[in-house]
């Protein structure tokens, strides 16, 4: 006799943190118990070259589905995902690195149009700026750091303000 798939009211049930997992489908409850996340579970092909004959050693992959609403959304993504590793176009999934900004303040200067602009800015990026905080993601400098940078330059400028 198959498994019958776990319904609404099993998901229902579930404590928080806790999984529920059929058949490479995944459902996890939020700490807080309010909604969840479902996942997918699959095997694919490690990248590299095999010699020919010789299949490609697999892993298994866990992929948390932030769009999905339900069970039947999540199946079609994993189907999808087979039938990719299937034909042979699956590409690994590659976590983006966080944008510094050292690297992004060259992208930032090239759309100014006046060069004297794009040059004082770099002058002063360069001098001051990017020492300070250019190893930093873009996304974790914050007001809090930005106003410390600039108390920081008011206290080492030499200069006394009346």
């Amino acid at each position: 006799m198959p498994k019958s798939r776990p319904d609404t009211a099993t998901i229902s049930k579930l404590t928080p943190g806790a999984w529920l997992w059929d058949g490479g489908i995944g459902y996890r409850r939020n700490r807080s118990g309010s909604g969840g996340s479902w996942y997918i579970k699959y095997r694919a092909p490690i990248a590299g070259n095999m010699p020919s004959g010789l299949s490609a050693p697999a892993r298994q992959v866990k992929e948390r589905l932030p769009n999905c609403r339900n069970r039947s959304q999540a199946e079609g993504v994993l189907m999808a995902r087979k039938a990719t590793i299937f034909d042979g176009s699956y590409r690994r999934l590659v976590k983006a690195e966080p944008l510094t900004l050292s690297a992004y303040v060259p992208r930032s200067l090239d759309s100014k149009r006046h060069l004297r602009t794009a040059k004082k800015y770099r002058q002063q990026l360069n001098q001051h700026i990017l020492p300070k905080l250019g190893s930093r993601p873009l996304g974790t400098i914050s007001a809090k750091d930005c106003v410390g940078f600039y108390n920081d330059r008011l206290d080492t400028d030499g200069q006394s303000r009346p």
